[in-house]
């Protein structure tokens, strides 16, 4: 019985230092993990941090004009043109488009209305999803995902106009 006795003990014992084993590998793992949570949040950043520095490096040209044509206009030192004034922002959106920003519906174009898609910027109350709109203002999406709503304002269908 003695012999059963010290036999149960040794074996509590020796499951108790493979239970000890376990925990410290366990919590060696945690530590691991954490560790590589870290560098990888580190690394996020710092390619994030490059992406942006690219991005505005891209973009600095014709911000840099903008901003030479507010001080020129506002310090009256001369007439800034309007066609200067566009041709910038045409290359400005040039480039965020090349960046992946992808610009929705076409002003004066005629479309139905799409809540989703759409925000209403007339006075008109009563339109519904499905009534004919002309777009006012474009919108804007990146990466498939919605930024800005294009503008809209009721438009008179096909069938209204033609009985006037």
């Amino acid at each position: 019985m003695e012999d059963q006795h010290l036999a149960s003990q040794s074996k509590l014992q020796s499951l108790r230092l493979e239970l000890e084993e376990i925990q410290q590998e366990l919590a060696e793992t945690r530590m691991e993990l954490e560790r590589q949570r870290n560098i990888n949040q580190s690394n996020a950043k710092e390619s994030t941090a490059f992406e942006m520095e690219n991005f505005f490096r891209t973009i600095s040209g014709p911000i840099a004009q903008i901003n030479t044509q507010l001080y020129i206009s506002e310090k009256g030192i001369k007439t800034v043109e309007t066609r200067d004034i566009m041709r910038v922002a045409k290359h400005l959106l040039n480039l965020l488009q090349d960046y992946g920003l992808e610009i929705t519906g076409e002003m004066g174009q005629i479309t139905t209305y799409n809540p989703d898609l759409h925000l209403i910027i007339s006075k008109q109350a009563d339109i519904t999803p499905g009534d004919p709109v002309v777009i006012q203002f474009s919108g804007c999406t990146y990466q498939g995902q919605l930024i800005r709503k294009a503008g809209v304002a009721g438009s008179k269908s096909p069938q209204e106009n033609s009985q006037e």
